[in-house]
């Protein structure tokens, strides 16, 4: 029931990123790249915190963008 719903959500979602990015993605995929879209945010934008926080985001960014470098997500020109 919630992998139902979860895929509901997630396909038109999908098919967007599919459109920009000229590829046909999965669900799989379209949520390694929201979570690297959401690391990027919270590294980019971060609100009064500590440099340790601030740390940890940016692994987060780092292991996100690997995340998603392992799917096989990169842009050629």
């Amino acid at each position: 029931m919630v992998a139902k719903a979860a895929r509901r959500v997630l396909s038109p979602l999908a098919k967007y990123y599919s459109g920009v990015l000229g590829v046909e993605l999965g669900i799989r995929q379209t949520l390694k790249l929201l979570n690297a879209q959401a690391a990027f945010f919270l590294t980019v934008f971060p609100v009064d915190c500590p440099l340790a926080l601030r740390a940890a985001c940016l692994a987060w960014l780092v292991a996100a963008l690997g995340g998603c470098r392992r799917l096989g997500l990169k842009v050629e020109e």
